[in-house]
């Protein structure tokens, strides 16, 4: 299917911060602050982009169901560890406010 979905969508990191974004956005948009619009706003601004972020055919879930007769669930490699963090070109720890250093 061009746009997939897995069963076990909630093993997909991605996906599960995505849903949990579109749930915040929900809570704020069901206000009634947010005005007799809010809701309409949410499904325009934030539901259908996330939903069709998450379901693109080179998205999160594309390893997954592409085809509903055989459910099948594949996690898609991320990204490599940085290095970048775990140290420094000259061997010393990184200073204060570098990458993977906390404040003081």
């Amino acid at each position: 299917t061009a746009t997939p979905w897995c069963q076990q969508w909630q093993e997909h990191d991605c996906v599960v911060a995505w849903l949990h974004a579109l749930w915040l956005a929900y809570q704020q948009h069901k206000d009634p602050e947010a005005g007799p619009s809010g809701l309409f706003v949410w499904h325009r601004d934030f539901l259908t982009h996330a939903m069709t972020t998450v379901r693109a055919p080179g998205g999160p879930l594309s390893a997954c169901m592409t085809d509903p007769d055989r459910p099948a669930h594949r996690l898609l490699p991320g990204p490599k560890p940085s290095t970048r963090a775990a140290s420094s070109p000259t061997g010393e720890p990184p200073a204060v406010g570098e990458p993977g250093r906390a404040a003081a």
